[in-house]
């Protein structure tokens, strides 16, 4: 796990010559778990962040996006999840109910992403 330190933290200084997306490379990991919170700046926070970790000089790793404390019941959580599932392609899960999928996707196994229950 490489923790970042603010709302884009790919780019969080993790000592004097690199970031996060530095010391991603270090570890050569197999699936990059992205975790976002749901509401407000998510989707440009998540883009920011996915482009830096997808760059050339990114992380050589397919990346997941966990939306973080969703609520089904809020019509911006599920408009940020489907704007990221359906416009950018991106591979979401979601929590808390989405754990299951999650594990999937770290472990290899394609699971449901992106689901569309309404809550």
């Amino acid at each position: 796990m490489v923790p970042g330190a603010s709302r884009v933290l790919v780019r969080s200084p993790q000592a004097a010559d690199g970031d996060a997306v530095a010391l991603g490379r270090l570890f050569r990991p197999d699936v990059v778990v992205l975790v976002a919170d749901a509401g407000l700046g998510t989707i440009n926070d998540v883009r920011l962040a996915v482009g830096a970790l997808t760059a050339p000089t990114g992380v050589p790793a397919p990346v997941v996006v966990v939306l973080n404390r969703f609520d089904p019941a809020d019509d911006l959580h599920r408009r940020n999840r489907d704007w990221l599932v359906d416009r950018d392609g991106m591979a979401v899960v979601t929590t808390p109910g989405e754990e299951d999928a999650l594990a999937g996707c770290v472990l290899g196994r394609p699971g449901r992403t992106g689901d569309r229950a309404e809550g």
